[in-house]
């Protein structure tokens, strides 16, 4: 009866090979997928025609980061490798089976009854509390991966905006050349009028020439960037390198501001005041220790280790082992029972005590060494957006309007018949290095402000994560 309820009780296995084709078409159709996912989050949609062709998906920066959470690889991975932290979790804590023992014992002498039969089921009986103890360590490194979990979709945000504010700046240089290019074209014809009439040598028509060819090589070198990062973008967002997708860049020749409570202010524009970044500094600790998701994922590190010893600690105590049954003695009926318990002298689980409680003061090093490297991260992102808004103020103040005035002085000279070929294509980069500069210190202050958001942590649960409810481990689709 034992056997067959334990035979009834035993799970089966199921083999289930991995489908490629449906791995592929579903690959394909992710950008529908996103396009619904966001329909229902209220976010940007595409539209789809009555025969079912999707137009492109038109993402912007805060939608796309909500497409990342949903596909990209990294994420994932992680969340079905949570899976199995929850599944041992779910099942932890239980106690250990009976066992069946039996004994057949045949006298060798001759007797009435020349057999003795003893048969016992015994139990395990956890007098010291081992079973809460394993399930309270189970939910902690469950709490542990949920938390990693947390941390790696923050780090991937950042990492998108990283990479749109690569990309956009990459598109804004490129078209900052071809508005160079087209200065180059309106004073082309002033130059050719001026070579037709002899009164402009080979020497300075070469130099102008050289000048543009020089530019507009840069320009196919930004657009090939631009057209890199897209596909790290689209890489990044879990979709195909050929998803039609169309992404709307941040616009960094009219939004230049950066938001003034993560910058600190500053007397001097020569050096960044010591004081003000340890104001900034103070103020975005506190809050990276309440927000930081590997902060909290270092003390949640910690409190594992805590159970892990507990668990350890109560392993030295024994547990309790009882059986009962019955016994044949050459036709004689009778009960057995009977019990052991170890003696915790020789081992004691020492050894594993030892390696819990030196495991417990490394997570506490952990934590403390994460916070000064938080630190860290919040102080050198402080000085970088300090100093590249106040370069943007020196190219807004000084460099721009120095070079619109060369060029406006360059232009005149030129309507006056005064060609000097030196002096114009100098005026025409100086404009252009006004501008390509105004976007380098855009560029460094968006950089350097995703690095302070990544150091203090999200400021609401904007995108609640999947962790809760984590994907089945043979799922293709492991989505929120």
């Amino acid at each position: 009866m034992v056997a067959i309820l334990a035979i009834g009780g035993c799970q089966s296995y199921r083999a289930r090979p991995l489908d490629l084709d449906e791995l592929a078409q579903s690959f394909v159709d992710r950008p529908l997928h996103a396009a619904e996912a966001l329909r229902l989050a209220g976010g940007a949609q595409t539209e789809v025609s009555h025969r079912g062709a999707a137009a492109p998906l038109r993402l912007e920066l805060a939608d796309a980061e909500r497409v990342a959470l949903l596909f990209n690889p990294t994420l994932r991975r992680l969340r079905a490798a949570a899976g199995i932290d929850a599944a041992i979790a779910a099942e932890a804590g239980r106690w250990d089976d009976p066992t069946v023992s039996l004994d057949l014992v045949r006298f060798v002498e001759l007797a009435d009854e020349p057999w003795v039969i003893a048969a016992m089921v015994g139990f395990t009986i956890p007098l010291s509390g081992r079973l809460d103890a394993e399930r309270r360590l189970a939910e902690s490194n469950w709490s542990v991966a949920l938390a990693e979990v947390v941390e790696a979709e923050w780090q991937a945000r950042i990492a998108l905006r990283r990479l749109w504010s690569r990309w956009s700046a990459s598109l804004a240089e490129a078209a900052l050349l071809e508005r160079h290019l087209e200065r180059f074209e309106a004073v082309d014809r002033s130059v050719r009028q001026l070579q037709e009439a002899g009164e402009l040598g080979r020497a300075d028509a070469r130099y102008f020439a050289i000048d543009r060819s020089r530019r507009a090589v840069q320009r196919v070198r930004a657009i090939g960037e631009a057209a890199a990062l897209r596909q790290e973008i689209l890489a990044h967002l879990g979709l195909r390198p050929d998803a039609a997708v169309a992404l709307r860049p941040l616009d960094p020749l009219v939004n230049r501001e950066i938001r003034p409570e993560s910058t600190p202010s500053t007397s001097s524009i020569f050096a960044c005041s010591d004081e003000a970044v340890g104001v900034g500094l103070d103020a975005a600790l506190a809050a990276a220790v309440d927000r930081r998701p590997r902060l909290r994922l270092a003390a949640l590190a910690y409190e594992a280790s805590e159970h892990a010893l507990d668990l350890e600690v109560r392993r030295q105590w024994p547990d309790f082992h009882i059986g009962a049954g019955g016994q044949s003695d050459e036709g004689r009926s009778g009960l057995l029972l009977g019990f052991s318990i170890p003696i915790p002298i020789f081992n004691a689980n020492r050894q594993a005590i030892a390696a819990a409680t030196a495991a417990r003061s490394a997570a506490a090093i952990r934590f403390a060494t994460t916070y000064e490297e938080v630190a860290a991260e919040i102080g050198i992102a402080l000085v970088r957006i300090d100093h590249a808004r106040r370069e943007q103020r020196l190219v807004a103040g000084s460099l721009r309007p120095l070079a619109e005035a060369q060029w406006r002085d360059a232009m005149g000279l030129l309507d006056l018949g005064a060609f000097d070929a030196v002096f114009l294509v100098e005026s025409l980069d100086s404009r252009l290095d006004a501008d390509l500069a105004d976007l380098a210190a855009w560029r460094t202050a968006r950089l350097a402000e995703s690095d302070l958001d990544a150091a203090v942590g999200p400021a609401a649960p904007e995108d609640p994560s999947a962790t809760t409810d984590p994907p089945a481990p043979h799922s293709t689709e492991a989505t929120s």
